[in-house]
């Protein structure tokens, strides 16, 4: 029987395109989500919030957007970290995943509060 040859470089070269795509996918996500919550909240200061009713929508799309972006910015980082495994201090690597996480994580309390305001505020215009 011969022998097939296992091309080993093959794990290398995933790695950094996983990184990549994550990273992308993450911004892509982000800033969509972003630009449509941006565009539905009024450019008026004194409305008192009861245009939002009909923006529910596009809200709600933006605020669904967020928890994608969120999945691709934890595998950017695992990729992250499986790639400097070898290389980074153990200092740094619980700096940078602590960091990844507080960062993730007031993200979705800040979109929490978004989403809960534009929805309790049209209820109760003054």
């Amino acid at each position: 029987m011969s022998e097939i040859p296992i091309n080993l470089n093959r794990r290398r070269l995933r790695t950094p395109r996983a990184a990549a795509v994550a990273g992308i996918i993450f911004a892509v996500l982000l800033a969509t989500g972003q630009t449509l919550i941006r565009l539905s909240i009024p450019t008026d200061p004194t409305d008192t919030g009861a245009s939002l009713a009909g923006q529910a929508s596009t809200i709600s799309l933006a605020l669904s957007l967020f928890p994608f972006a969120g999945i691709a910015f934890l595998w950017f980082m695992g990729v992250v970290r499986d790639r400097l495994a070898e290389l980074e201090d153990q200092l740094f690597s619980t700096v940078f995943f602590g960091s990844g996480l507080l960062y993730l994580g007031l993200t979705f309390v800040l979109l929490q509060w978004q989403g809960t305001s534009s929805q309790v505020l049209p209820l109760f215009p003054q």
